[in-house]
């Protein structure tokens, strides 16, 4: 959908004309070409293709984000993505994980597009070395996020399942 706005004065004149508008979200200008009597007229028609869907990000899932569809979870505590890693594997929800965790100044670790149960392991290593070194832990942090390959529509049972997670959830939602 969309606007058509005139930007100068109306002609005095009637004008038909179609096209076939992008089916792709965004700006567009086309030149347009008007002749009549043997005066030529050019002028721009700038387009704007709206989505019918648009991006969004929540802290919490719930019931009202039933059928949206969940295009990435993320978190930067550890728990919370070992749990989001362990969901994503139990519900067999196609996705690559990237993590980031550092150990102090010193010791980093980073992996990208990984498997979602590899990526689990590590974090499990994480806090267990975090856990037999205290002292390691005020000075460590991790980011975490699962992005899922295709789209994962949204019902009742995925809602409760990711409901209990302390993360940021990206939505794809349609406009109302």
């Amino acid at each position: 959908y969309g606007d058509l706005n005139l930007t100068k004065e109306t002609p005095p004149f009637n004008a038909v004309w179609s096209f076939t508008a992008p089916s792709d979200p965004g700006d567009y200008t086309y030149a347009v070409e008007a002749i009549s009597n043997g005066i030529t007229a050019k002028a721009s028609l700038f387009v704007s293709v709206k989505s019918p869907e648009e991006d969004i990000e929540v802290n919490k899932l719930d019931l009202t984000h039933t059928g949206a569809k969940l295009l990435s979870v993320s978190t930067n505590d550890p728990t919370n993505l070992k749990m989001m890693l362990d969901i994503v594997s139990k519900l067999n929800l196609n996705a690559d994980a990237h993590v980031k965790m550092n150990f102090g100044d010193n010791i980093s670790f980073t992996g990208d597009k990984m498997n979602v149960k590899i990526a689990g392991l590590f974090v499990q290593k994480f806090t267990d070395i975090l856990r037999s070194l205290p002292s390691l832990a005020a000075l460590s942090s991790v980011n975490g996020s699962v992005k899922f390959i295709e789209p994962v529509i949204l019902d009742s049972s995925k809602i409760t399942a990711f409901a209990p997670l302390k993360a940021k959830f990206r939505l794809r939602v349609k406009h109302e």
